[in-house]
């Protein structure tokens, strides 16, 4: 058990899982063996496996609000939203304490709607835990969605605060700054999440939206191509790119139109967030299928949220609990 919580702290997840399951061999009724197990699972983003081990762990010992939490995190993954609240809230009937709960239980309210319940969510894990930036984060992600974006940089301020690399606030802070119009703002707050997380395609392809509404097409083909490299299974990147195309097809052919008034040009965000956008793209994190404008700045960062280390915060914790 001690040689696979220093393989998890090591982040080598296959040598934990081998090592785990070594153990399960000469303890086969371990439910803390099956417990960190699922979390390994859940951390290489393998759902069914990770559910599996959970509820062969809760058969064996129903009292870890640990092993409840992350089942919850399972079932949010499968956008199983009843199931997962109803994991979370049995976390916290074993221990209401649990700051990490809160935050997840935000989450899923942000995630699913109910914006005014997410916020007293986030607010409950601030005070339990005033130096997690977690919190901070949703509610930045919380203001975004309600376009209080003074109030976002705010919060997402106060999250740098707290860890001053943290890519995904820097990208939210980006996001802000562009809907309020200070692009050069934006532009440095993308490019620093960048080069925090050379790897976050969700900054990559805001920074293409950037680029695109002023005018540095190239920049942007080479943002929104590198993000897809980063993230092939991204639609929104995708969709991005041939948005670019589409307008730059349009742009050569209006030389040709009697009016400059006819040209198609960048749509820019939309001022709403319940229908959809076409011809263009929508604003960065900002996702042209109608159902959230902030779909996938919310859905990166939610993520990040639920899974991330920060600040010394470890959301996984329960994987190194014998």
């Amino acid at each position: 058990m001690d040689e696979a919580a220093r393989y998890r702290s090591e982040n080598q997840l296959d040598e934990a899982l081998r090592s785990y399951e070594q153990a399960l061999e000469i303890d086969p009724e371990n439910p803390m063996i099956y417990r960190n197990l699922g979390v390994l699972h859940y951390e290489k983003n393998q759902w069914d496996q990770a559910e599996r081990y959970l509820k062969e762990s809760l058969g064996r010992k129903n009292d870890d609000p640990y092993t409840y939490l992350y089942t919850g995190k399972v079932f949010f993954q499968k956008q199983d939203w009843d199931r997962a609240l109803f994991f979370y809230q049995k976390a916290l009937a074993i221990n209401p304490n649990l700051e990490e709960v809160h935050v997840n239980i935000g989450v899923l309210y942000l995630e699913t709607g109910q914006r005014e319940y997410a916020g007293r969510a986030f607010e409950v894990a601030k005070s339990m835990e005033p130096r997690d930036p977690r919190p901070y984060l949703g509610m930045g992600s919380l203001h975004l969605r309600n376009r209080m974006f003074a109030e976002a940089l705010e919060e997402f301020r106060r999250a740098l605060e707290l860890h001053p690399d943290n890519a995904e606030a820097y990208n939210g802070m980006g996001v802000a700054y562009y809907q309020m119009g200070r692009l050069e703002e934006a532009e440095d707050a993308f490019e620093q999440a960048l080069m925090i997380d050379p790897q976050y395609a969700t900054a990559m392809n805001n920074l293409g939206v950037l680029y695109q509404k002023i005018g540095r097409m190239d920049q942007a083909r080479r943002a929104f191509e590198r993000a897809l490299q980063v993230d092939p299974e991204n639609d929104e990147v995708a969709r991005n790119l041939q948005g670019l195309d589409y307008a730059e097809r349009m742009d050569g052919m209006s030389q040709f139109r009697s009016s400059p008034f006819e040209r198609l040009g960048n749509a820019g965000p939309s001022a709403g967030m319940s229908f959809p956008v076409s011809g263009g793209n929508a604003g960065p994190g900002y996702q042209a299928s109608g159902k959230s404008a902030l779909l996938q700045f919310g859905g990166v960062l939610l993520s990040e949220l639920l899974r991330r280390k920060m600040g010394g915060q470890d959301n996984s914790q329960a994987a190194s609990q014998n």
